[in-house]
């Protein structure tokens, strides 16, 4: 016993009056250690205190350290507060742990923060950040409390002294909305989200969106929907499909359900296509028929054309002209050679068979009418009024009626009637209607007079032949 304190004795002057590092198990002690303990079967056993015991300690000196039992933990004290430095078995709560196969982990059961104290979501990250390799990957944990929820990836970015905006990325969701960080318990609200900016193309469905193009959706099968815009009860929709080469390379535009499609610009509807097909330009409400226009007086409908020359509609006001009110179809410009448009109308494929020109002039049958109305082919009506001068004139005291023996002479020259036209003028120039019936009044009104005129000199003659006898 007397043995053992002697070399107690001398171990401990030793380490008390050395000046020099002291090594156990070492000849060769590292020169920035006072003490260098070397082993490879033992540790060192510093002191194991419960949680208790080690708060109740009296006045700690700073750099103090033990063992806490009780969270299986080395902690040291830090000028006024105890410090957990590290894990011990696993059980630790403020250090990460090697889990022998390359990864990291953490039993904290509450939040991290890394830039900040006060981290209010699993983690918490203060200041700039990136990410690597192969991307996040998560799993989805209700949060609680909160109108977003879910285990998502918040990005957040302070607006204001209370407030932040943040955008999550939940799944299959991305949704921007505020946070009140003045309040934690307060419901997040939705708010504006933006993609892209500062600029660049959005590509939705293709890892290649077309350069020039903002957006390009592009489906993953034929004639798939490629957007839809629902109301918000979601009773119909707006709906876009593009079609492959088995549906002709088309793109398909609509609704579902009893919904019709507004066109509109500067705020004013201008194109309505109704729920029954029905389309309406300037009317919000097409029943009349198909294709129902409505424009204001004197405005153009609709027009069809090139830059040299229109056809297109419009309404006459009542101010316009005299007897102008009602509605026009007609043509304006010029065609090859510097003529105004003519109108032409057809069916069957069976062009222009029937011409208005510019003059006025309407064919039937021709292109080049030379009046009013030319008609090349028959004609058939249960009345036909003519307006023409007549031959009363026949009847006038200073008319000069040809006798007998002149129309008779006229005849044998000229085989046709006095101011008849001859067979090969009408074949030539044709016939015309109110004159020739002029012309055939004066000749019955003259063989009227001349009827008279033998009647009268029969009647003499019968005079003659009575007082005779």
């Amino acid at each position: 016993m007397k043995f053992i304190f002697t070399i107690s004795s001398i171990i401990i002057c030793s380490l008390t009056h050395a000046q020099q590092n002291v090594g156990i198990g070492t000849n060769s002690p590292a020169a920035s250690a006072m003490l260098h303990i070397n082993s490879t079967s033992k540790g060192l056993l510093i002191p194991r205190l419960s949680s208790a015991q080690r708060t109740a300690i009296t006045s700690p000196a700073n750099g103090l350290q033990v063992y806490d039992t009780n969270s299986n933990s080395f902690w040291y004290y830090n000028s006024s507060t105890w410090i957990e430095m590290g894990a011990g078995g696993g059980g630790g709560t403020n250090y990460w742990n090697d889990n022998g196969f390359g990864s990291i982990y953490n039993s904290n059961t509450q939040n991290v923060g890394i830039g900040t104290q006060f981290p209010s979501s699993k983690l918490t990250v203060s200041g700039d950040g990136s990410f690597t390799g192969s991307g996040i990957t998560y799993e989805y944990s209700e949060q609680g409390g909160y109108y977003f929820s879910g285990g998502a990836i918040n990005l957040t970015t302070p607006i204001s002294g209370i407030e932040s905006r943040a955008v999550r990325i939940d799944g299959s969701k991305i949704q921007s909305f505020t946070i009140d960080t003045g309040d934690p318990s307060a419901d997040d609200f939705a708010s504006a989200l933006s993609i892209n900016a500062l600029g660049g193309n959005l590509g939705i469905g293709t890892s290649s969106p077309a350069a020039n193009a903002t957006v390009t959706i592009q489906t993953d099968a034929d004639y798939k929907t490629a957007l839809i815009l629902k109301n918000p009860a979601g009773s119909a929709s707006f709906e876009a499909y593009v079609g492959g080469p088995a549906n002709g390379n088309s793109i398909s535009l609509g609704t579902q359900g009893a919904m019709p499609i507004t066109f509109f610009t500067n705020a004013t509807n201008r194109l309505y296509i109704n729920d029954n097909g029905n389309i309406g330009i300037g009317v919000n409400s097409p029943t009349f028929s198909k294709l129902e226009i409505r424009i204001a007086d004197e405005q153009r409908g609709w027009a069809v054309g090139t830059n040299n020359y229109n056809m297109h509609t419009f309404l006459g006001g009542a101010g316009r002209s005299t007897n102008s009110e009602g509605c026009y179809l007609g043509t304006s410009g010029t065609i090859s050679g510097g003529s105004p448009v003519p109108l032409h109308f057809f069916t069957n494929a069976q062009w222009a068979q029937m011409t208005l020109l510019p003059n006025g002039n309407v064919g039937i049958g021709t292109t080049d009418p030379t009046y009013k109305l030319s008609v090349k082919g028959n004609i058939r009506s249960t009345e036909v009024v003519v307006e023409s001068g007549w031959a009363d004139y026949v009847f006038e005291n200073n008319y000069r009626l040809l006798s007998l023996n002149e129309t008779e002479k006229y005849i044998n020259e000229h085989k046709h009637l006095p101011g008849i036209p001859s067979a090969e003028e009408i074949q030539t120039n044709g016939l015309s209607v109110g004159e020739l019936q002029t012309k055939m009044m004066e000749k019955i009104e003259e063989l009227t007079l001349h009827i008279i005129r033998q009647e009268k000199m029969i009647t003499a003659l019968q005079d003659q032949l009575k007082t005779k006898n």
